[in-house]
């Protein structure tokens, strides 16, 4: 597991590392040039590199990369982009350095096939629109078409949110120090950062401040912390009972789906309630599961009812529609289950109608709605979200008693008072219809389990994530379905190893 930073409280532990545990700024940027330099010898030929810098701390650290380079018999080109005047301390101890050792400073920036393109133009505080010579100078480095490597964030993109301020560079790595930054795992943000280097600054992670207002990720290493335990004395009502209430009359794909992957999550039971007209086909196709079923929508309150007590957990709404059983169904689980209840889809888009109902739940309710289904429930537009994903995921938790997974290719987990997750696992091949179904089971297999209700969102949607990844790697992006992905959670669960399944992220 690995803590995320924003913005400002990234700047906040820089300058209490600096004021309060003392390592002074130019040993920091030492160290971040050294991780700069690391990075472009292990990847990129430096025979003919330009150092493009603002004149900001950003950009002494560009300097400091120059000067390590010219130690190792290189001689780099450096632009600077900005007035000389308005730069920082340590900004002119590393110019003056440079020009000491006879650096190769450009007047205007030239077009020559550089070998690589070390952007260090704008760091983390960054918050204004990019605009005039710093937007042509980006564009510029952008149509050059060679290796960009960023100094701890591309520039032009803002290090909290990921969003696009004007113009932002493109780059192939970025070597980020200390923490990661949200706005690199954030799209649009992580689209521009490439391949994401996390390198040490020289100190430790008990320099966070407010540590619960952060994010975190988890890694491939965390898998054997984090799945609930077996062992030899038990039996399958040792693993819990989840009860999945989905798929009306001739819907009953998503209900399969789902309860595949509360079984392939190692759930002990599965009892599914729905429409009379899928019970043939699901039995044929599931045996392992049992089935309740409702013949007319006004039995579906009824046969549900019953059923509640049996149940360690509960999974509503895939392939329900949005008829006035789905919110009489709605309003029966949120007002009597006394377990941890996942509301997916169409539950989710009955909710968005009645919000309050939330508030009459009295256990954990996990909510996971995509963006659209995000966007009916919080009144915001699908782009406004884009922007701040994090951000409104944060908000929605605050303003009701709900776990919020906001599915997106940076799922999202937030709740009031909790450190927020972001995950990093999982591919565009898992857009495939189906997909948020096996999420769904998934999350509701380790909630029936006894699995924590956050972590149970959490870890589900890095599972999730993790599966559709080893699918990619035996089959691609194109053809994978959501059956795929149930399929390859035997492999992750298993140890299976795929050499070629990365983490997202590299660290040192």
């Amino acid at each position: 597991m690995k803590y995320v930073l924003c913005a400002e409280k990234m700047q906040m532990v820089d300058q209490q590392v600096v004021e309060h545990i003392g390592i002074p700024s130019l040993v920091l940027m030492e160290r971040a040039a050294l991780g700069v330099t690391g990075r472009l010898f292990q990847r990129y030929s430096c025979e003919n590199c330009l150092i493009v810098v603002g004149v900001g701390n950003n950009g002494a650290d560009g300097l400091a990369t120059a000067r390590q380079l010219m130690e190792k018999g290189y001689e780099p080109k450096i632009y600077i982009c900005g007035n000389l005047e308005k730069a920082t301390s340590q900004f002119h101890i590393q110019y003056q350095i440079l020009q000491k050792l006879g650096a190769v400073f450009l007047k205007k920036l030239e077009i020559d096939t550089y070998s690589v393109i070390v952007d260090a133009i704008f760091g983390v505080g960054l918050s204004r629109e990019v605009q005039g010579a710093y937007k042509a100078v980006i564009s510029f480095m952008n149509q050059l078409q060679c290796p960009i490597v960023s100094v701890d964030i591309p520039s032009g993109i803002d290090a909290t949110t990921g969003r696009v301020l004007g113009e932002a560079v493109k780059a192939d790595s970025t070597v980020t120090f200390g923490f990661l930054k949200t706005g690199l795992l954030l799209y649009p943000g992580a689209s521009y950062a490439g391949n994401v280097i996390l390198k040490g600054a020289g100190f430790h992670e008990q320099s966070l401040i407010r540590r619960e207002e952060e994010a975190y990720i988890y890694e491939r290493k965390d898998l054997k912390n984090l799945m609930p335990k077996r062992t030899a004395w038990s039996n399958k009502g040792t693993y819990g009972k989840l009860l999945v209430i989905a798929g009306g009359n001739e819907l009953a794909g998503a209900a399969a789906l789902a309860s595949k992957g509360a079984f392939a999550t190692g759930c002990g039971m599965v009892k599914l309630c729905t429409g009379k007209a899928n019970r043939d086909s699901l039995i044929a196709n599931i045996p392992e599961l049992m089935i309740a079923t409702w013949e007319q929508e006004e039995e579906a309150v009824v046969v549900i009812e019953k059923q509640l007590e049996w149940a360690d957990a509960i999974v509503f709404g895939p392939g329900m529609g949005m008829s006035n059983m789905t919110r009489q169904i709605l309003e029966c689980i949120l007002q009597k289950a006394k377990v941890p209840v996942l509301l997916d889809a169409d539950a989710l888009n009955v909710l968005a109608q009645h919000k309050e109902l939330i508030r009459e739940c009295q256990n954990s309710v996990i909510i996971t709605p995509h963006i659209k289904e995000f966007s009916r429930l919080n009144g915001y537009s699908i782009e406004e979200i884009q922007q701040d994903l994090l951000g409104k995921a944060r908000e929605f938790a605050k303003q009701y008693p709900v776990i919020c997974v906001v599915k997106d290719a940076r799922t999202v987990v937030t709740k009031e008072g909790e450190i927020a997750y972001i995950n990093v696992s999982g591919n565009n091949g898992m857009a495939t219809a189906g997909s948020g179904d096996v999420l769904s089971g998934i999350i509701g297999g380790l909630l029936a389990q006894g699995v924590e209700p956050r972590k149970s969102a959490t870890f589900g949607v890095y599972l999730h994530g993790l599966a559709g990844d080893y699918a990619k790697e035996a089959m691609g992006v194109y053809s994978m379905t959501a059956r795929d992905i149930i399929k390859h959670l035997k492999d992750v669960l298993g140890g299976k190893k795929y050499d070629t399944v990365q983490e997202s992220l590299c660290t040192d």
